[in-house]
């Protein structure tokens, strides 16, 4: 796991890279990797590749930038490629010398045998860069679900590629304000995939590639999720959930691959536990974990993962979160992720991280992606009984029971005119009626004449118009789009940066994600829905698949998003730290820079905050922490 930094200077009269500052946009990557920083100036250094790294293959011997026996071939890469063994003895065989021992290295020699289909053999957490010196071009790209994060810009003639965009901004690239991202993202929490918040600054998206030469340029896909494939015969349940699990067996196997100690995230929940046991059965021990406990109970998860750990004979190192502790810790959050949150559970993933660092340990495996491939959240189950009436699930008590999910992920009052995707999918997919209620109150925080600005943009026709969705007519592909989705929209640019890389690495920690294996969710993706979401129950056949080593009560619970509890406003302590809290930021010198904000209406509901009850304050705590976000990123970059 590592840092990349690269800059393509495209014009052919000479010009040369600013090697100095290219390495000091390198050194703002430091935290990705600690263990060594190396770059290397190509092509009559017209071309820098740079390089931080966290040991954890071949630990001697693996540093970066890697090249090829002639040498023109080089590449910087990060994260992990599982199937390099195998990989690696197919490329011996047909002559290819390999320098060190490390995963890394397959990438050049697969792609002097394959080009740019090499990855179609990838099997992995990654994104790169590499360098063709034979046909003077570039090659950059990432992963299939966007696990590890890879943006790009143009200055002029000259392409910048980074792990974070802070490394393009140290590196000399404008930092600004992306203005429709922003209203794009208060309308809907979420980004498009292929645009971050600043001006100029994209995303690779995950599943795509670059291609750039001297006088070219170009995006492709490589892979996507498939709402249409074909289905297992969903009568033979025995044989899904035998498939199932030995496709999860063998994407967890390949993630205790390390020379370096290997822990496990461990909540209250279904997934985690799953990788706990599994990761047991498969190396015949138990894995060390860790575990967040709040103050607050119906946020809490320890005793269950207590339960968990003792049912696996793990030990367990609880993380204890206080409220101040979320306080303190969002803004590092938030400027490592590069993104507006809505919760604080950013913080609380950045302290677990760090429990997982202070141990002595750089790689963790996580539960992240199984509510995804699975269908376990709660909008998929509302989804489901939306369009298969006949399933059995009351939504009146499925609300009730997600109380802590209202106006985060199930919807809660009005929202924004959402006629678009009823006319489109000809279905409104609960996420995004959600997402389209938070929009609604984000409006009133919102500058007049940044909405007269963009009045008229239609983010969710923009969205559908980007992946080329037309209307859904059948019921089973209806879910596989609120799915695919939910992907795209949540998991790439919001879970796995805010509660994944962004705040792992911001503590130098892997985090390996055994259920985005790609071969796993190929197989899931032909598993029928009614198998997925059974008797009203997400999640059906993983529970079924992994039954053996669950405990009981974890095996029946419902779905528990992870989700940092909101200020205790009924306690005098406590809300004079939230009131501190709120108005460092809002009466700050960042937020008052902030043009698209009304921060008069913003000051005005702070001041309401002593007279909201419980659930008012929850209702408004996404907004505010949207609104802190953004003052947090236009203090930490000048914006």
């Amino acid at each position: 796991m590592c840092g990349i930094l690269s800059i393509f200077e495209t014009n052919n009269t000479g010009s040369e890279l600013n090697i100095r500052r290219a390495v000091e946009g390198l050194e703002s990557l430091h935290h990705r990797g600690p263990d060594s920083t190396n770059h290397r100036a190509l092509y009559n250094k017209r071309v820098f590749l740079g390089h931080v790294r966290l040991s954890i293959l071949d630990l001697e011997g693996g540093d970066q930038p890697l090249s090829n026996e002639g040498n023109d071939i080089h590449a910087v890469v990060n994260g992990e490629f599982y199937n390099f063994e195998k990989l690696r003895v197919e490329l011996e065989t047909k002559g290819h010398v390999f320098k060190t021992k490390s995963d890394s290295e397959i990438l050049i020699h697969l792609y002097e045998e394959k080009g740019t289909a090499c990855l179609e053999e990838l099997r992995g957490e990654f994104a790169f860069v590499l360098w063709d010196n034979r046909q003077k071009r570039l090659f950059a790209a990432r992963d299939r679900f966007g696990i590890k994060p890879l943006v790009w810009g143009w200055r002029g003639k000259q392409l910048y590629i980074a792990s974070e965009a802070k490394a393009l901004f140290r590196a000399g690239f404008p930092a600004k304000w992306d203005q429709e991202s922003v209203y794009f993202s208060f309308c809907s929490q979420y980004l498009q995939p292929n645009r971050t918040l600043f001006d100029g600054v994209n995303q690779v998206e995950p599943g795509h590639f670059l291609l750039a030469g001297s006088s070219s340029f170009t995006i492709r896909k490589y892979w996507d999720l498939d709402i249409t494939a074909a289905k297992e015969d969903s009568e033979d349940e025995e044989l899904l959930v035998a498939k199932v699990r030995k496709k999860l067996d063998e994407a967890v196997r390949l993630r205790l691959r390390a020379d370096v100690p290997v822990a496990c995230y461990l909540s209250g929940g279904l997934d985690s536990s799953a990788v706990l046991g599994v990761a047991k059965k498969v190396s015949g021990k138990a894995l060390p974990c860790f575990s967040i406990s709040f103050d607050d109970e119906m946020y809490d998860e320890k005793a269950i993962a207590v339960e968990s750990a003792k049912f696996n004979g793990a030990e367990l190192s609880v993380v204890g979160v206080s409220d101040q502790d979320l306080y303190d810790h969002f803004a590092s959050a938030v400027f490592h992720s590069e993104i507006l949150a809505v919760n604080r559970h950013g913080a609380a993933k950045l302290l677990l991280s760090k429990a997982v660092q202070d141990a002595g340990i750089k790689v963790v495996l996580t539960g992240e992606g199984s509510d995804e491939i699975f269908a376990g959240y709660p909008h998929f189950r509302s989804d489901m009984k939306k369009l298969f009436p006949e399933t059995e699930l009351d939504l009146e008590k499925l609300s009730q029971t997600n109380i802590v999910s209202k106006g985060i992920l199930m919807p809660q009052g009005e929202t924004l005119n959402t006629e678009f995707l009823k006319k489109r999918l000809g279905y409104v997919p609960t996420f995004l009626e959600t997402k389209a209620g938070l929009g609604f109150r984000n409006q009133d925080f919102l500058n007049d004449d940044f909405i007269r600005e963009h009045k008229g943009k239609n983010y969710f026709r923009s969205l559908l118009d980007q992946f080329f969705i037309g209307p859904v007519v059948r019921a089973e592909a209806s879910i596989r789009t609120s799915m695919m989705l939910w992907c795209k929209l949540s998991l790439g640019n919001y879970l796995l940066r805010l509660l994944g890389d962004g705040v792992e690495m911001a503590n130098s920690v892997e985090g390996r994600v055994p259920f985005l294996d790609h071969e796993l969710v190929e197989l899931v993706q032909k598993v029928d829905a009614s198998n997925l979401i059974k008797l009203g129950r997400e999640k059906h056949i993983l529970r079924e698949a992994c039954k053996d080593v669950l405990t009981k009560e974890v095996y029946l619970r419902e779905k528990h998003p992870f989700l940092a509890p909101p200020s205790k406003i009924d306690e005098d302590k406590s809300r004079k730290r939230e009131r501190e809290f709120l108005f460092d930021h809002i009466l700050g010198s960042a937020s008052n820079s902030l043009e698209f904000i009304n921060i008069k209406e913003v000051k005005k509901r702070i001041e309401k905050i002593d007279s909201m009850s419980q659930s008012q304050r929850a209702i408004l705590d996404p907004s505010l922490m949207m609104i802190i976000s953004a003052a947090i990123l236009q203090e930490s970059f000048s914006l």
